[in-house]
């Protein structure tokens, strides 16, 4: 099996046939990727640029013998690869048949290593924030296309992987260019059964539908009953701190035009006190970025936010929907 690609315009080859579609377009076309399309061409295009340039450095790590790395994630990588005494592939095509569907994909590297019996598959992203569905699902449907073809030969190398025997683990190396920080980050794998159906929704021009969520330990109603007393106590509690608030502008308006420092309310519940004016020096973030970004830069410090539920209710999306209609 040969399988070519020309980068310039993002087509591939499979025995002299050109694929329907690959991995990467796939994805975006059925809301799996990243879209970038209120990026500007020249703010992309020099993203493009610094990822190819990380890319070809870590694609060198694997391909060249006793490589020195030009970047200080190429350094990392060395590290990560050492450490975990991984060897492999980099940059390795994959195709497949679907029923006709022709597509093909590239895995930034397939390693094993040889003190377990254990395959890692593996892709690099220099992307500010990361997407890990999207990887997640990049690194799945290529593993299920490598796991397919098993010992194929696949430009003059055969493949060999993802024997019964072997344990397959799938990671995204994430380099940050502001912190220049290569970070390792373990993905899910999507099930085989949901790329198969990926598959059959593309061959037959359909969408991809995500599944249902299923979440056997919470009753619906139970959850609806407390959202719905949240949302009650939410709303008195904002009529609460909107009426507090005309009161502490009278007091404080009052206490100064009369030069009184305290007050106790009759049943000696409460006790208002005065507090005169101060200057306070606050930073603004996004100001300091645009003006001085290199000392951003360095007082920045990333953290990880844990994941989390959006709770809304379909009335205020129709509402935004008729909102966003009448501008």
């Amino acid at each position: 099996m040969i399988i070519t690609f020309d980068e310039k315009d993002h087509v591939y080859t499979l025995n002299g046939e050109i694929a329907d579609i690959s991995v990467t377009q796939l994805l975006a076309k059925h809301g799996l990727g990243t879209e970038y399309g209120d990026v500007d061409k020249k703010t992309l295009s020099a993203a493009r640029a610094y990822g190819n340039h990380v890319h070809k450095d870590l694609e060198n790590v694997l391909a060249i013998e006793k490589y020195q790395p030009i970047t200080t994630f190429g350094d990392q990588y060395l590290d990560w690869l050492y450490l975990n005494d991984l060897r492999g592939r980099p940059e390795q095509k994959l195709g497949i048949q679907w029923h006709g569907l022709l597509i093909c994909g590239t895995a930034d590297a397939m390693l094993y290593e040889k003190t377990v019996n254990k395959q890692v598959i593996v892709d690099h992203k220099t992307t500010a924030s990361l997407n890990k569905e999207q990887v997640s699902w990049q690194v799945s449907i290529l593993d299920y296309m490598a796991r397919k073809l098993e010992f194929e030969t696949i430009n003059n190398v055969s493949l060999g992987w993802g024997t019964s025997k072997q344990q397959i683990e799938f990671y995204c190396l994430h380099c940050d260019k502001k912190t220049e920080k290569m970070t390792p980050v373990k993905l899910d794998k999507i099930p085989d059964s949901e790329i198969e159906k990926l598959f059959n929704a593309e061959l037959n021009g359909k969408k991809y539908q995500r599944p249902a969520l299923v979440i056997s330990k919470i009753n619906a109603l139970d959850f609806e009953e407390a959202q719905a007393e949240m949302e009650y106590l939410t709303d008195r509690m904002k009529r609460a701190e909107d009426n507090i608030k005309k009161f502490r502008e009278i007091f404080s308006r009052e206490m100064e035009k009369q030069n009184v420092k305290s007050w106790v309310s009759p049943s000696g519940n409460y006790k208002v006190t005065y507090v005169p004016p101060t200057t306070q020096v606050r930073v603004d973030g996004k100001d300091l970025k645009k003006k001085f970004p290199d000392i951003y830069a360095m007082v920045a410090k990333p953290s990880l936010k844990s994941a989390y539920v959006l709770i809304t209710s379909p009335k205020d999306e129709q509402k935004g929907e008729f909102e966003n209609e009448q501008d």
